[in-house]
């Protein structure tokens, strides 16, 4: 039987198909993060131009996209289960593109607000749609190494992100010299918004070339085992796992993301570093993590197999986050820009372990018809706290640690407290995750079993 066979037997695409698919996500993921985090590199230029305080530059950073993806993640997610996912998901590239251009060309600072959302709300659609689809593109048995792989891509375009962003805020006043027709006073902040969003239409033209993959595991398929299809009825019925595993996630991924939304800055204001200076260095650092996350987090999956887990990918978590609190607490504590990068290269490694099976749980503890609306909720979920721990270290930094070192001291404080937190949920989340995961899988492999011996030989 020929694997084209064998693809219409259990409604799976061919392993070119999918690989192809998998890597214009992981591209798409590197632009939706580039976009995101060029913000980071002109705070103090977006500061200037309109006056801001840091806790104000914080709602920009973060409550901007929050609220967006707080109104929005739900429909998009409800729509990502129901509809055409490639569809969706280059219309809200599209989109974002556009609401990125508008931040770079905002005139106010309540202007900058609302089009900032473009940059910051990318995850709306794309990790719904991301997430929904690696799960029928690929079998579960390769699902934890397409998983990696789609978060280890994601976890390089940080380094492609921080080197690129940098260089761009560091050539845009070249760039903007040689364009003669835009108007005197164009600040260089503005052009690196336009130049991260041009890249995008072009991916978005290539997404559309891939076909849509067909839903597994669903009651409209001819599955014998009916599937619920409320979302709210289910989060509230699996609340243990459901309500806390999003909160968890999101607490440890601030201890990282706050603490990068606030890390060039700090570095220009202790250690006055240029922008090309600091992207190179965070870039570098972040390729730790980016690099060796995987095969950190894949060693450990395998070794907690071997010791009979069946669910190494929750342990996995709680060890990396509890060890990420260490270099977290050193940043009040640097003496120069070296210390600074390296406790950030050692924080990122141990949240991009935290996060490398991040995908594979919320496909664990979701059945197929619900996979858009769970990670959209876990999307909101991130995006209220890690909006608000942007704007806590922003705070904390006006108000309470006002000294030279006082956005190395919030972060700190905002880092380290948050991690602690994290890690102690995902300890309690392990005696109800197993039960819910072992149901969801029977209910897919019948599903699966009723339609392959349903097709014709």
């Amino acid at each position: 039987m020929t694997e084209t066979t064998i693809d219409r037997a259990d409604g799976y695409p061919s392993l070119r198909t999918a690989s192809i698919t998998l890597a214009l996500l992981i591209l798409t993921m590197t632009l939706g993060y580039i976009d995101r985090q060029v913000i980071v590199f002109v705070v103090d230029p977006i500061r200037a131009s309109f006056s801001l305080t840091d806790a104000q530059m914080g709602l920009v950073q973060g409550f901007s996209a929050t609220l967006f993806m707080a109104v929005m993640s739900m429909p998009f997610g409800w729509a990502v289960d129901r509809w055409n996912r490639r569809n969706i998901l280059v219309v809200c590239m599209l989109a974002w593109a556009v609401m990125t251009v508008a931040t770079g060309l905002a005139r106010s600072h309540d202007a900058s607000f609302m089009p900032g959302t473009g940059p910051g709300s990318a995850e709306v659609c794309l990790y719904p749609a991301a997430i929904s689809m690696l799960a029928d593109l690929f079998r579960p048995a390769h699902r934890p190494t397409a998983n990696l792989f789609l978060i280890g891509g994601a976890n390089v375009s940080i380094m492609v992100a921080y080197m690129l962003c940098g260089t761009l805020v560091e050539q845009s006043p070249a760039i903007i010299a040689q364009l003669a027709f835009l108007p005197a006073g164009f600040e260089p902040w503005r052009m690196a918004f336009v130049l991260v969003a041009l890249p995008v239409p072009l991916v978005a033209a290539l997404l559309m070339l891939m076909p849509e993959p067909s839903r597994q595991g669903r009651a409209d398929t001819g599955a014998v085992v009916p599937q619920e299809s409320n979302f709210a009825r289910y989060a509230w019925g699996n609340r243990r796992v459901i309500m806390l595993y999003p909160i968890a996630l999101a607490l440890c991924v601030v201890g990282l993301d706050a603490t990068l939304q606030w890390l060039p800055t700090a570095l220009t204001r202790n250690f006055s570093l240029h922008a090309g200076e600091i992207g190179v260095k965070i870039g570098f650092a972040a390729a730790a993590g980016a690099l060796l996350a995987p095969f950190v987090a894949n060693l450990l999956f395998k070794r907690f197999k071997r010791r009979g887990s069946r669910m190494p990918e929750l342990a996995i978590m709680v060890l990396a986050a509890s060890l990420a609190v260490l270099p977290a607490a050193t940043f009040a504590l640097a003496y120069d820009a070296l210390h600074v990068v390296a406790a950030f290269a050692v924080l990122g490694l141990l949240v991009c372990v935290v996060t490398s099976y991040n995908f594979y749980v919320l496909q664990r503890i979701a059945p197929g018809r619900l996979r858009g609306q769970m990670t959209a909720f876990a999307l909101v979920v991130r995006a209220l706290i890690t909006g608000g721990g942007v704007w806590l270290i922003g705070y904390l930094s006006d108000h309470r640690f006002t000294g030279e070192a006082g956005l190395l001291s919030s972060m700190t404080l905002v880092g380290v407290g948050s991690l602690l937190c994290a890690a102690m949920l995902l300890l309690y989340l392990r005696r109800n995750y197993l039960p819910l995961v072992d149901r969801i899988e029977r209910e897919e492999a019948t599903s699966t079993t009723s339609r392959t011996e349903g097709s014709p030989a």
